[in-house]
């Protein structure tokens, strides 16, 4: 009975999310003109080969990050990491909300039978949590720096303490157990997590790969905003890059609220919303398909070749 409704239950949110989505391509195509903005497609070659060159970059960053969140005994090659990338990236085409990620993980236990079932959450965690907070502290700075309001930065700082707390304090793992005995079992199995996760906090922490996957996201997201810029300069050169910036940190935030499939439609809205005052409704457009094919289409298909290999 359980299974049967959460399955009608995942139904009614993908149908939400179907409907949200061409809502929300409903009114892209009412405000811009479709000749004007298949003319917009065309940029040079040297930009494209650039563009290319950064998603190759960011390709390899996403990988690397992942190696230094993983603690197991046994060693793993930059390749097994760059398949492990690739076949997310694939999956993520397919699966929403960038649940392909968790292929990422059922592979490492695949592949490394011993490796603790909690450390992959804990993977998973950090993983999510470090672009989140990242974001966060760009959106931070770049609101100072165009504002001159300093509450901001502080804030950034704050956000950067309470993850500095959360990595060195040791969440309770002990809790008192109620008589019902499904209730039980499951505070069992969150304590056991929790004692672990505390452990795989305290080693990533140790040998300071929690700050290498930190410094290593805050690259992946410059260089992202940086090739996104490159696109938006080609329409408007006159702009500058922390406003830009500042726009294109809120359209991804914005568009990590799960109201449709990996941000297709709200993603595209907010580009022309934020940017069509700016370059053009039919230009914004083109630069949130460009993000979409570097950013997610690009590495599926360079995950191709490295899965075949």
């Amino acid at each position: 009975m359980f299974i049967a409704n959460f399955n009608k239950n995942r139904k009614v949110i993908y149908f939400f999310k179907f409907v949200v989505a061409v809502s929300f391509f409903f009114i892209i195509f009412k405000k811009i003109d479709l000749y004007e903005t298949v003319k917009a497609f065309s940029i040079s070659i040297k930009t494209l080969l650039y563009l290319l060159s950064i998603s190759l970059f960011l390709f390899f960053l996403s990988s690397k990050r992942l190696s230094f969140l993983y603690l197991g005994k046994k060693k793993l090659r930059l390749s097994f990491w760059l398949r492990l990338h690739a076949a997310a990236s694939i999956f993520n085409l397919i699966i929403p909300a960038r649940l392909g990620d968790l292929s990422k993980y059922y592979l490492i236990k695949k592949d490394y039978r011993k490796y603790p079932k909690s450390y992959l959450l804990g993977m998973f965690i950090f993983e999510r949590s470090l672009d989140l907070i990242i974001l966060i502290i760009l959106l931070s700075i770049t609101y100072t720096l165009i504002n001159h309001n300093y509450f901001f930065y502080f804030l950034s700082c704050f956000i950067f303490f309470l993850f500095y707390l959360f990595i060195k304090t040791k969440i309770p793992h002990k809790i008192n157990y109620l008589r019902l005995n499904y209730f039980s079992k499951l505070q069992k199995r969150v304590s056991k997590f929790l004692f672990h996760f505390n452990i795989y906090k305290e080693k990533l922490s140790e040998n300071y790969n929690i700050f290498r996957a930190l410094v290593i996201t805050l690259f992946f997201w410059l260089f992202s905003l940086i090739q996104i810029n490159i696109l938006i300069e080609i329409f408007n050169d006159q702009l500058l890059f922390l406003d830009n910036s500042f726009l294109i940190i809120k359209i991804i935030l914005i568009s990590l609220i799960p109201i449709t499939f990996s941000g297709l439609g709200t993603r595209e809205f907010f580009f022309i919303y934020f940017f069509g005052p700016l370059i053009g409704n039919n230009e914004a457009f083109v630069v949130s398909i460009y993000f979409y094919l570097f950013r997610y289409l690009f590495p599926a298909i360079l995950g191709l070749f490295f899965v075949k290999k």
